[in-house]
C-alpha cells in the first residue's frame, strides 16, 4: 500500500505523465493526430464453383483467379460503408450462383457464347431432371402404374403378399412378360414350389407361351428347393446369376419368398437371410418381384419381416363377402414414390390381372 499523504497520480490528474506527455509513447502507442487510413479489402483467391468449371471445361479457358480491384482501392465499400457484396462473389454458394444463372435464362438474359448458353442450358435441364425423377419399370398391369408414378423404381426389390387365388403368381409372370414383350428386357422366374411343365401348361390360358421365349433365350426358369437357395447364398449367386448373365436379364420374379423365410428358427434369423438375398439380388442389377403368403381378409393383415425390408409391398386378397368372393388390391409401401392409398377391386382376365384403382371395392 501507498505510504500515507503521498498522491498516487490517476489517469484523469492533470499531473498523469501520458496526458502531459512528459513521458513518451511506446511503440505501440500512436499520436493523437495521426491520420489511420482504412483497411484496404483484398479479393482473396477465389475457388472455382460448379459453373466455373463447367464453363472451362466447355470453353477450354481457365477461370479468371481473384486480383485486387485498384478502382475498389478505398475499401471496396458501398455507400452505406459496407463491403459491397457483389464485389465479393466468393462469398455466394453454389446454388445461389445456380438461381442467378436461371433467373438470368428466365429473362433471356444469354451469355456472349450462344454456343456456351445453349450447352449449359441443356447441362442444367438434364441435372434437374436426374434430381427429380427415378427412373421406372413397368409392372405390366393395367391400372397400376399410374397408382405409382409409372412402375416400380428400376433395380427395386417389391412384394406381391396375398391369400391363395388371389392372382400372385398371375401378377409375377405377368410381369415377366411385359419385359419380354414390351421393353426388349428379358427375365427369369424363380419358384420353390410348382414343377416348370404344369406352370407352362397353365399360363398357355393367358397366351404367354414361355416354352417359344425360352427358346429364343429372352425367358428362364429356375425351380429351386427352400434348402437350395442356403446353398444359393453361400456360392454368391451360382446358377442364377450365371443364367442372368447369359440372357441379360432385367426383371426377376421369386414365386414364392414364404417358403424360404419358413427354414429359419425365428425372426432374427429371417431378417439376416432376407439382407442377404436382397444384396444379392441387387448385385445383380435387375427389378425384382417376389410373392408372399398373406390372410385373406384386408382386415386380419399383420406386417411380416419380409415386408419391413423390401422396397414396395402390394397386397392382394380373395375374401368373401356373404354368398361370394371378391378379388381387392392395396399399395401398402412404395418407396420414394407417391401412390394410391385405397382398396379397389381386381379382376383376373382373358389376358392377365387388371387392376380398377377408380372403381369402389366394397
Amino acid at each position: 500500500m501507498a505510504e500515507k499523504g503521498v498522491k498516487v497520480p490517476r489517469f484523469e490528474d492533470e499531473e498523469n505523465p501520458l496526458r502531459t506527455g512528459k513521458v513518451k509513447a511506446n511503440s505501440e502507442t500512436k499520436p493523437a493526430d495521426e491520420k489511420v487510413n482504412p483497411p484496404v479489402y483484398v479479393r482473396p483467391v477465389k475457388k472455382e464453383s460448379f459453373f466455373e468449371k463447367l464453363k472451362q471445361q466447355l470453353t477450354g479457358k481457365k477461370a479468371d483467379s481473384g486480383k485486387i480491384d485498384n478502382e475498389k482501392a478505398d475499401g471496396g465499400k458501398s455507400d452505406n460503408g459496407k463491403p459491397d457484396e457483389k464485389d465479393f462473389p466468393e462469398n455466394k454458394t453454389e446454388e445461389h450462383q445456380g438461381q442467378n444463372f436461371s433467373a438470368n435464362l428466365s429473362e433471356n438474359k444469354k451469355p456472349q457464347n450462344e454456343s456456351l448458353y445453349s450447352k449449359l442450358k441443356d447441362l442444367l435441364v438434364i441435372n434437374s431432371k436426374k434430381r427429380s425423377e427415378l427412373e421406372r419399370t413397368s409392372t405390366g398391369i393395367p391400372g397400376l402404374d399410374d397408382m405409382i408414378q409409372g412402375g416400380f423404381i428400376k433395380k427395386s426389390i417389391n412384394i406381391i403378399a396375398g391369400s391363395p387365388g388371389a392372382g400372385k403368381s398371375i401378377f409375377a409372370i405377368q410381369f415377366i412378360i411385359d419385359g419380354i414383350k414390351n421393353h426388349d428386357e428379358n427375365g427369369i422366374y424363380i419358384s420353390f414350389e410348382e414343377k416348370k411343365e404344369s406352370f407352362y401348361k397353365y399360363m398357355l390360358q393367358f397366351g404367354w407361351d414361355l416354352e417359344a421365349y425360352e427358346r429364343q433365350g429372352k425367358f428362364a426358369y429356375i425351380r429351386y428347393s427352400p434348402e437350395q437357395v442356403d446353398q444359393l447364398l453361400e456360392e454368391g449367386g451360382g446358377i442364377v446369376e450365371n443364367i442372368s448373365q447369359k440372357i441379360n436379364a432385367k426383371r426377376i420374379a421369386i414365386d414364392s419368398i414364404t417358403a424360404f423365410t419358413l427354414l429359419h428358427r425365428n425372426e432374427l434369423a429371417t431378417r439376416e437371410s432376407l439382407l442377404k438375398l436382397f444384396d444379392l439380388i441387387n448385385k445383380w442389377g435387375c427389378t425384382t418381384i417376389a410373392t408372399a403368403e398373406q390372410e385373406s381378409d384386408p382386415e386380419k393383415h399383420k406386417p411380416s419381416v419380409i415386408e419391413f425390408e423390401a422396397d414396395g409391398v402390394i397386397l392382394l386378397y380373395n375374401f368373401r363377402k356373404k354368398d361370394i368372393r371378391q378379388r381387392v388390391a392395396e399399395i401398402l409401401k412404395m418407396r420414394g414414390t407417391k401412390f394410391t392409398q385405397k382398396i379397389f377391386p381386381i379382376k383376373i382376365t382373358k389376358e392377365g390381372i387388371v387392376f380398377y384403382p377408380d372403381e369402389t371395392a366394397f
